[in-house]
């Protein structure tokens, strides 16, 4: 059996499946969005950074899905002011944009 490193490993997962990029972001609340956080995740989106939302998961936070895989997650830290949001997408340009437009729905 040929020895292979981890990162010629991954290369090969991503060549057969294709590459999926996540990130984490810590967003802080001001006190006044704080206080509405509750009541705004209390509707759920239809769309988010252009995109339909296909699937709403409320367990431990609010996880949105979209129809090319690509998902972002919503989740209030119990212990400090934070919302921390979770994307997962198929491009780095994709992901930024799934994250622009979560810090954007978490500021407003």
């Amino acid at each position: 059996m040929e020895k292979r490193s981890l990162s010629v490993l991954l290369q090969d997962l991503f060549a057969r499946v294709g590459a999926i990029y996540s990130h984490r972001d810590n967003l802080r609340l001001s006190p006044e969005l704080e206080a509405g956080y509750a009541g705004k995740l209390a509707t759920p989106l239809k769309t988010l950074a252009g995109k339909e939302i296909v699937k709403t998961v409320t367990v431990d936070g609010c996880k949105y899905l979209f129809a090319d895989g690509s998902w972002v997650l919503f989740r209030k830290s119990g212990t400090e002011p934070v919302v921390r949001v979770y994307a997962e997408a198929g491009s780095t340009a994709e992901l930024a944009r799934l994250r622009a437009a979560a810090a954007a729905y978490v500021s407003a």
